[in-house]
């Protein structure tokens, strides 16, 4: 599985996104946001590793959808070669009912079969 560079840049922003925020808390004068400042590399790391985790879940559609893309064109050429199958039958019956009732009867009258 690879990653595009949009992915990556993605996961960058999420990085620095989760440092400015720490930043932020750390700077803050609330004693939540004290008690909360010690946490915050745990915090940037979850939302680090969730942002990866993120990526590989949107790869792993992609493929799914690739391959129900695949498998819905193999579904579309099976139904053309079955029509094409239905059109050949059909093409063969006219053949045979015009060399039965044209051009028979044409050679019995003709005297070439008797």
């Amino acid at each position: 599985m690879t990653f595009t560079s949009k992915e990556a840049g993605i996961v960058v922003i999420e990085v620095v996104l989760a440092i400015i925020i720490g930043f932020l808390f750390y700077d803050g004068v609330d004693k939540i946001i004290l008690e909360i400042r010690e946490y915050l590399p745990m915090i940037a790391i979850i939302l680090f590793l969730l942002g990866g985790l993120g990526i590989i879940i949107y790869k792993r559609i992609e493929e799914i959808n690739e391959d129900l893309r695949r498998k819905e064109n193999k579904q579309k050429d099976l139904e053309n070669a079955i029509k094409r199958a239905e059109d050949l039958v059909d093409i063969k019956a006219e053949i045979k009912y015009i060399n039965d009732r044209i051009l028979v009867p044409e050679k019995v009258k003709n005297g070439s079969e008797k």
